[in-house]
């Protein structure tokens, strides 16, 4: 009699283990492949219709796993485009043009990211961004979720003829 009070108890904590264990482990790249690739999309689809970006070029498609620095593998979606921004003109002089263009675009690519329709993926960000006409750089990612170890990072360079190059890499966690 008393094996079946124990049961119960042995049961629970095993739930409550496996439950715990499921909650700590990120999700594996083949279980985030099909919604990172729909949010890039997304993200390139609205960098196009909405911000100009031309001349997207796919570069890896995610198809096959790519090594991760530390071990394990990941997908990753890599493009690259550019933005003309030729004529954005509200700057006062050259270094603030430059400035202003690529403040625009890291705009255009976080507004792109913020509207994505797979929920739970990048909800946080952090930017490389300084008041000097130079490369930038914004990664946005997840800590929870089913994005969680997932991110998009997008490189901005400015060009000589007031196009912005955008290089966007959205890649799953490491497993």
């Amino acid at each position: 009699m008393r094996s079946l009070r124990v049961l119960p108890a042995v049961v629970t904590a095993g739930a409550v283990l496996a439950l715990v264990t499921a909650c700590s482990t990120p999700p594996g790249p083949e279980d985030q492949r099909s919604d990172l690739l729909s949010v890039a999309e997304h993200v390139e689809t609205d960098l196009v219709d909405l911000y100009g970006l031309a001349d997207l070029r796919v570069v890896d498609e995610g198809a096959e796993p790519v090594p991760c620095p530390a071990g394990g593998e990941r997908y990753r979606r890599l493009t690259i485009g550019t933005m003309d921004l030729a004529d954005y003109t509200e700057a006062d002089d050259t270094t603030d043009l430059v400035d202003g263009r690529l403040d625009f675009a890291g705009g255009a690519v976080g507004g792109a990211v913020a509207t994505n329709p797979v929920a739970g993926y990048f909800d946080q960000s952090r930017s490389i961004f300084t008041d000097e006409p130079e490369p930038r750089q914004a990664v946005y990612f997840s800590e929870e979720g089913p994005g969680r170890g997932a991110w998009l990072t997008a490189d901005l360079v400015p060009m000589e003829d007031g196009a912005v190059l955008v290089r966007l890499e959205t890649s799953t966690a490491c497993g």
